[in-house]
Formats: structure tokens, sequence, C-alpha cells
């Protein structure tokens, strides 16, 4: 595994998954996402040239969520670039006792239900943190399939943050104003277990 990423990073190969369903935030998780879906089906993701692929790590399945840092007090479910802000979030809150437990979703289609239903029943609260628009993006997805799967676990409503409905600006200095940062989504960490 450790070639492959090297040779990622060196560009001496490409790393292509065709599907918008499968994010994984972390090179690895790539690389595994990547693999699995290439013996599922082949057309639909590939590592290196002429379709080679990787070694697969044991346990990689697509439509599973990893628990990336363990918590009692709120569930944050994140993917890509959100989750690393979520992780810095995270940190930051826990200087003021707030445990925070991290989930990188990973996957869209299927979702993992089960592995998110475990962290709602223990918290009981939830923010979904997307870089997207918050109208119609995938974090609405997500709070509707929480509020019906797990409604009595929940001690507080489901919070959302997310970029604002507005184009994505071209600069990137709007860029970083626009999306969620760990400085908003530590705010509404507090809200939620204030």
């Amino acid at each position: 595994m450790r070639e492959i990423e090297r040779a990622l990073l060196d560009g001496e190969i490409d790393l292509a998954i065709h599907s918008a369903k499968d994010l994984p935030a972390e090179l690895p998780d790539g690389l595994a996402l990547a693999g699995v879906a290439a013996r599922e089906d082949p057309a639909d993701a590939w590592i290196g040239p002429g379709g080679s692929v990787a070694e697969i790590p044991a346990g990689a399945r697509v439509g599973t969520a990893s628990v990336r840092h363990e918590g009692g007090d709120v569930t944050v479910l994140a993917w890509l670039l959100m989750l690393h802000e979520s992780m810095a979030a995270a940190t930051a809150v826990a200087a003021s006792g707030i445990s925070t437990e991290v989930i990188d979703v990973r996957s869209l289609s299927p979702v993992d239900w089960k592995t998110i239903g475990e962290s709602v029943r223990k918290t009981g609260r939830v923010i979904i943190v997307e870089e997207g628009p918050r109208t119609g993006g995938v974090g609405a997805e997500l709070a509707a399939g929480i509020m019906e799967r797990f409604p009595d676990s929940l001690l507080a409503p489901v919070i959302r943050v997310a970029s604002a409905d507005v184009p994505v600006p071209f600069s990137p200095v709007l860029e970083n104003l626009y999306r969620p940062d760990r400085d908003r989504i530590a705010d509404a960490i507090r809200q939620i277990t204030a």
C-alpha cells in the first residue's frame, strides 16, 4: 500500500473513482474503495494505467463509515475536507470538556446506518457538516434519514453546517469564507451541547 501511495503522490499513477457516492477523505480509504469498486464493477473505478488495481486492505467495503474520533456528547458526520475541519473542531471543544464523536461517512450510497445509528443512540445529538450548499445537499438527506430511523434517540434537533446557498466564489479568500471551517463547526458543537 505504501508503494501505491508514493506512486500516487509522485504522479506516477492516477486514481479515479467515477462514482460520486463514494467520498473518502483519506488516501488509504480512497485506494480501498477504488479497489473494492473495481472488484465489484471494473468500469466503476481503477488505479493506474490499463486499469490495474492496488492491493485492497482486508475488511474494506463500499458502504462503511468510520469512527475517526470517539466521543459521548455529540456525533459529527462529515466527509472529504469537512472531516479534517471537524476533527480540528472536536479537538478545540475538548478543552472545554465536550466529547465529540466524529464519523467519516465515506459512502453515500449505501449509507452505513448501523454505524451512524450506534453513535446517535450513544450521544443523542447530531451535527452534519458538508462543503456543499445547505439547500438540496447530502446533509439534508442524512438528517432526514436520521430523524426517520432514530427519532427516539435524538435529544436535540439535527444541526447542519454547510456552505451558503450562493454560487461558489471564484476568489480563494472568499471561498474560504464561504465553506464551513473548524470555528463554525466548533460553534455548532457548543450550541447543541449547551
